[in-house]
């Protein structure tokens, strides 16, 4: 049966709806994004559509292709792994840039903000809502460094690797783990305990690494 949107916030409402489309399997890895279909099965107008998919053509979830149009990314094992491990490195970067930052006491109130969100998802089973704010929680890192060249090169490098995150996600059991490994993090950057925040997210990112790499077949990846 076909979900209709409330008629409020259309352009959020469709981008909640596309992703959890992606998440469901409904849309798949290279299928090509029908704006029309969209409309009608949404019982929109085409224009909050065309919003929400380039919103996910900035987030990397959905790329343009000439003569074809929108369409999912196409994913695969090894780049997920690649991409994995450039993120580890940069970020590595990006967190040693913010040692001594002066803008701690804001970053501290939005990642316990966003942390709090996780945890009101993680209890209402609200899975969508939940993945957003897990990419939030990194986002905060990213957004406060000031060197502008890594801060770029890891944002394009995280909204890549998003889509990973989204299927990491679906487990239960990865939600718990990602907000204890998210508390422990918030925790030592609170104390300025930098030698352990780099420590905890690298093994916080090897632990979204190894998930993947122990799984020989499943339907998301090839």
């Amino acid at each position: 049966m076909n979900k209709t949107v409330v008629r409020s916030s259309l352009t959020e409402q469709v981008y909640m709806l596309i992703i959890n489309k992606i998440q469901d399997n409904t849309l798949s890895q290279g299928d090509r994004i029908n704006i029309e279909e969209l409309a009608r099965d949404f019982d929109v107008s085409r224009t909050p559509v065309r919003e929400a998919i380039n919103r996910l053509i900035q987030e990397g979830f959905v790329e343009q292709v000439h003569n074809v149009g929108p369409r999912i990314i196409t994913l695969n094992k090894q780049k997920m792994l690649d991409l994995a491990f450039t993120n580890a490195i940069l970020f590595t970067g990006i967190l040693e840039s913010l040692i001594g930052t002066k803008h701690k006491d804001k970053m501290v109130a939005e990642l316990t903000a966003v942390l709090d969100k996780q945890n009101e998802c993680l209890e209402k089973q609200t899975f969508e809502k939940y993945f957003l704010y897990a990419i939030d929680f990194h986002k905060v890192f990213i957004n406060h460094c000031e060197n502008q060249k890594l801060r770029q090169l890891t944002l394009q490098t995280q909204t890549q690797i998003d889509m990973f995150v989204l299927y990491y996600n679906r487990s239960e059991a990865n939600r718990e783990n990602s907000i204890d490994d998210h508390t422990k993090l918030l925790h030592y950057f609170i104390q300025d305990d930098y030698d352990n925040l780099i420590s905890a997210m690298k093994e916080h990112n090897i632990n979204a690494n190894n998930y993947f790499k122990n799984k020989s077949n499943f339907k998301f990846l090839d």
